[in-house]
């Protein structure tokens, strides 16, 4: 700003102006107001949403595998010659063979005083013995099986971390059969047979079955 000589004038640019006349002052935008959600509403949506999230971590994999167990229990488990028998066939037929298995043991410790039925007993051998340990596991798998998914849909419903564990005691009873299947064989009529070849599909499914109870979703 220029004053004159006198110092009564002021030069603003345009125009002399009184030199006491206040500068005009230009009006300042005024910020506009921010509206703020409530904390309490937060809270409130927060505690709403918090049942949905809940729920979404609802297991659904283990469940199939549950399912597959039960599903086998209508297919075949044991093939002979090429007749099929299911697992629920092998459940009912459990008792006969306990019945069986109990004359079988009678007859045996009839024969042991004879020096014949030593003989036997010796031919038998390592592979005989877990040919029928094998065959044992693969009668009873079933009804093995069946447990198993029912302790395993407790385990599923409740949420329970046990369920894994469950499934190691499963896949530790299917690999202990592989293991007598493959270590026993049966001499009968100059052919050797496995109880590998008896297995049938059913069984193999709900022995893997357990796998998808190790999936987290």
């Amino acid at each position: 700003m220029q004053l004159s000589e006198d110092g009564q004038w002021m030069w603003n640019g345009t125009e002399w102006i009184p030199a006491n006349q206040p500068p005009a002052v230009v009006a300042q935008p005024q910020p506009s107001a921010v509206y703020e959600q409530p904390q309490m509403a937060n809270s409130a949506g927060f505690i709403a949403t918090a049942p949905m999230a809940e729920q979404s971590k609802t297991k659904i994999v283990p469940w199939i595998g549950v399912g597959l167990i039960f599903l086998s229990l209508l297919m075949p488990y044991v093939s002979i010659f090429g007749m099929g028998v299911s697992g629920g066939e092998l459940i009912g037929f459990i008792g006969d063979a306990l019945e069986a298995a109990g004359e079988l043991d009678g007859d045996a410790s009839g024969d042991d005083g004879g020096g014949e039925g030593g003989e036997g007993d010796a031919g038998l051998g390592f592979g005989g013995i877990m040919f029928f340990i094998a065959a044992a596991m693969l009668v009873f798998s079933p009804l093995v099986y069946l447990l198993s998914a029912i302790v395993a849909c407790v385990l599923i419903a409740t949420k329970k971390g046990a369920i894994k564990i469950l499934a190691v005691l499963h896949f530790a009873y299917f690999g202990l059969f592989i293991v007598a299947a493959v270590l026993g064989t049966l001499d009968i009529l100059g052919e050797s047979f496995s109880v590998l070849g008896f297995a049938s599909i059913g069984f193999y499914m709900a022995s893997l079955a357990p796998g998808l109870w190790f999936v987290d979703k």
